[in-house]
């Protein structure tokens, strides 16, 4: 990140009848062919630098949800699944998530002027040319995604056809592109932007400040929502990915006996989950216990999980939990699919945290592993569980046969760090490559969240970047490929490599 340089092109002239010439790796690279013809290099450019960041968001603000990348449509797929100019690719915000401020009962734009609301009225609070955010109530989710089960869910992602709009209220939803929670105030007023109860078209003339958090959940109870970064990220080169949240609104749940109430207790749930999937833009799994990532295909979870589920099988009601199912099955919120879990995290309800998670895609040697965990400001770390899903994993698919397991080609390894960057506080081995079907080793990561029947919480997130490390990856490619080679897969749904 942040790494300046400079470059020179030269032009190659070979013979494209040897048919060597088509032998690249996977980055698009060779050598030159013997007997090629190379012009002299090109004068250097001038000195530039990579990006700080894949994206970033400092907070979250109606106009930060927008695309903001290249206008030209025109793109190609780049050698590791590029594709579509660079810039801002803005949020899908799906079920109950919004930007703070933005709701069923409230609409808001980014820069209000609390001021002049109170003395010119709420209409000439926002200026034009500013972003507004309200609720479309009738945008939703179908009712399966990609073989995931979802209630029907207020979503910022289009999918509303003109015919069901006035012209007013299209007018304003135009202005918003891809999401449709969103539109540009313009010179059109804020009392021309309309918000969507039902079947009828109200005006939803903002009343305060869009922002600056990403709200998964508020606290009311049943409530899930999830949001993704629009565009694939890499994710197999290794990446570290770096977000503040607040749990915080806990609802009060008591015990009672013979009608009398015995002990009362501020304590919330469920908890909240970063999650890396290939499945869709606009997943969102089981709510409750599920955090919102539960029966999401083709994904890994590092939960955040607040309340005890003893049928989930989980260690205490304060822990952190890495779960996957791999690409074949759905993921679970049961202790069964985790890699890894640590209980030694400080109170997950109390106050701001900073997180980072680190996968990184190969490392030499296990000492580097345990060196890696170390000795934590806030207490021990917990390195290199063993689970009956990290067994699975190296025994699974072909192994039996004498063939590949999905971690068969190699081992990184998934560091989740908690108030303290200098140590993890949990290290789980990993082969992402191995245990999703990426495309072109990338995939959409985001966030999911749920409350309970009882108990509830708001879930906030602060503030979150990403960057990919573009860690080259050995690249030992599998006897079986699509059942075909020295050891045929016997089931073609366990193939490695499909």
């Amino acid at each position: 990140p942040g790494t300046p340089y400079v470059f020179a092109v030269a032009s190659v002239a070979e013979d494209t009848r040897d048919g060597s010439w088509l032998a690249i790796d996977k980055y698009g690279r060779r050598e030159p062919l013997i007997g090629a013809s190379v012009s002299p290099l090109s004068a250097q450019t001038a000195p530039v630098s990579t990006l700080q960041y894949d994206f970033e968001f400092s907070s979250f603000t109606a106009f930060k949800t927008l695309n903001a990348s290249a206008t030209d449509v025109r793109a190609t797929l780049g050698p590791t699944g590029q594709w579509g100019g660079e810039g801002h690719y803005g949020l899908y915000i799906l079920g109950d998530a919004n930007i703070e401020n933005c709701n069923a009962s409230v609409a808001c734009c980014d820069g209000f002027d609390a001021a002049v609301a109170e003395t010119l009225g709420l209409a000439n609070a926002c200026t034009a040319g500013v972003t507004a955010c309200y609720v479309a109530g009738n945008a939703h989710l179908n009712e399966q995604v990609n073989g995931i089960n979802s209630r029907p869910t207020p979503s910022n992602v289009a999918s509303m056809d003109r015919s069901d709009l006035n012209e007013e209220a299209w007018s304003a939803l135009a202005s918003a592109g891809k999401n449709s929670s969103t539109a540009q105030l313009g010179g059109i007023g804020a009392e021309k932007i309309f918000g969507i109860i039902g079947d009828d078209y109200v005006s939803a003339v903002p009343a305060a400040a869009c922002g600056g958090r990403l709200r998964l959940t508020s606290s009311f109870s049943r409530l899930s929502g999830a949001t993704w970064y629009p565009r694939n990220v890499d994710v197999r080169e290794g990446f570290e990915t770096r977000f503040e949240f607040e749990i915080s609104q806990p609802s009060l749940r008591c015990q009672s006996m013979e009608d009398v109430y015995s002990r009362c207790r501020s304590r919330g749930g469920d908890g909240f989950a970063f999650v890396v999937q290939q499945n869709s833009p606009t997943a969102l799994g089981e709510a409750g216990m599920g955090l919102g990532y539960d029966g999401i295909t083709n994904s890994i979870a590092v939960e955040f999980d607040t309340f005890y589920n003893e049928e989930l099988g989980e260690p205490y009601e304060n822990h952190v939990s890495v779960h996957t199912k791999g690409w074949r099955e759905g993921n679970s919120a049961n202790q069964i699919a985790s890699l890894g879990a640590s209980v030694r995290a400080p109170d997950l309800t109390s106050g701001t945290h900073e997180v980072i998670i680190r996968y990184t895609p190969k490392v030499d040697a296990l000492q580097d592993v345990l060196a890696a965990g170390g000795a934590r400001a806030g207490g021990p770390t917990d390195a290199l569980p063993s689970t009956a899903t990290i067994y699975d994993f190296l025994t699974n698919a072909e192994h039996a046969s004498g063939a590949q397991a999905d971690w068969a080609t190699g081992l990184g390894i998934l560091q989740i760090y908690l108030d303290d960057p200098a140590s993890p506080l949990l290290t789980v081995p990993l082969n992402m490559d191995g245990t999703l079907d990426l495309d072109h080793g990338r995939a959409w990561v985001g966030f999911t969240a749920s409350t309970g029947e009882d108990t509830f919480q708001t879930h906030d997130i602060l503030n979150w970047n990403y960057i990919s490390l573009r860690q080259e990856v050995p690249h030992f490619p599998s006897p079986i490929v699509n059942g075909i080679g020295a050891h045929a897969c016997v089931d073609p749904n366990n193939c490695v490599h499909k």
